[in-house]
């Protein structure tokens, strides 16, 4: 049984595109979303909570703690990425041979067929899903500026949305009225074939179907740690420069919505965008690690969600921080180029 299930584990690995390596172990990339769980001072909470460059505290904390203690996530990893893949074996028979099964073994056995590669290289390019999280100025408001039909216990009077509201602001990035917005809100309910477009439709519901009165805007997507560490430094140089420049471009097939991570509450996320949407670093709340979350949106709703559609075509950099990018550790970049 044991040679079987060996076989369907190092089966799945090739197909991910994996080689054994002369001793007959896999080397794959280490699952930087899952190091640290909720524990305090883990590795993104340093990036995100220090006052050094968030090169410096990533490196820093990579050293400290991940280096510590390697084997620290292979729990998470096996068994939101592996072990669902393995359980899909359940009834497949291997040359005739007995059902493979699930068990504390065919964890262990995974374990003793992987290492992790722990060069920052790899570490670097290690894709994450990620929640961008949007303020138009409604952080202020605790994000309940787009809690525009009545939330639970609240009047049940239809209000039109405030100017701060981050809904609005979309609204308008996809060439669409405040307007038209209400007038959606209005409709949604009994009249939605009268709503002009697909995109004000889908607005009214996410709106309507939420179930908390804290509703940041998000973007869920798939970013590699580079990028957040970039992104993360264009804000902390914005900050100390006072020079809000700078923008990302986000693909129309990004999937969002309103998610809050402090009650793991969240809506539909099925607003369907029209085009780009051009966010300027200004009114990003912040850009972090799913799992750097209370409540990660990957354990509550993810089945609503495909992380991989979602991406940034175009990160815009400011010249002037383009000039300070090695002093935040970062590779030089002489232009700004659009991505495929």
């Amino acid at each position: 049984m044991q040679d079987v299930t060996e076989q369907a584990v190092r089966g799945l690995l090739e197909r991910r595109g994996f080689s054994a390596d002369a001793d007959g172990k896999y080397t794959v990339p280490y699952p930087l979303q899952y190091f640290g769980g909720d524990e305090e001072n883990t590795l993104w909470r340093a990036v995100f909570r220090s006052k050094e460059t968030p090169m410096e505290a990533f490196r820093r904390a990579v050293s400290e703690q991940l280096m510590q203690e390697p084997e620290s996530c292979f729990e998470h990893w096996a068994e939101y990425e592996f072990m669902p893949a393995i359980a899909a074996l359940y009834d497949v028979r291997l040359d005739g041979a007995e059902q493979i099964k699930v068990t504390d073994q065919t964890a262990e056995l995974l374990q003793s067929l992987v290492r992790f590669d722990l060069s920052e290289e790899s570490l670097l390019s290690a894709p994450l899903r990620t929640v961008i999280t949007v303020d138009t100025g409604d952080a202020g408001w605790d994000f309940t500026a787009n809690t525009v039909p009545p939330a639970y216990g609240a009047d049940h009077t239809l209000k039109e949305a405030e100017d701060i509201a981050s809904i609005v602001w979309l609204v308008k990035q996809q060439g669409h009225k405040k307007g038209e917005l209400y007038y959606a809100l209005r409709h949604i309910r009994g009249d939605s074939d009268s709503i002009r477009t697909e995109f004000l439709r889908s607005v009214a519901e996410e709106v309507w179907s939420t179930l908390s009165c804290f509703t940041p805007l998000c973007f869920f997507l798939t970013l590699t740690a580079y990028d957040i560490l970039l992104i993360r430094s264009l804000q902390q140089w914005s900050e100390e420069t006072g020079k809000w420049g700078g923008y990302l471009v986000i693909t129309p097939q990004t999937p969002t919505g309103f998610y809050t991570d402090d009650v793991g509450s969240s809506s539909l996320v099925s607003i369907s965008l029209e085009r780009e949407v051009k966010l300027p670093v200004k009114y990003l709340y912040h850009a972090v690690p799913d799992f750097y979350h209370r409540y990660p949106y990957s354990g509550i709703m993810d089945e609503y969600a495909n992380w991989e559609d979602g991406g940034i075509s175009y990160i815009s950099l400011p010249k002037h921080f383009r000039r300070s990018m090695e002093q935040y550790g970062l590779k030089p970049v002489m232009k700004n180029t659009r991505r495929t």
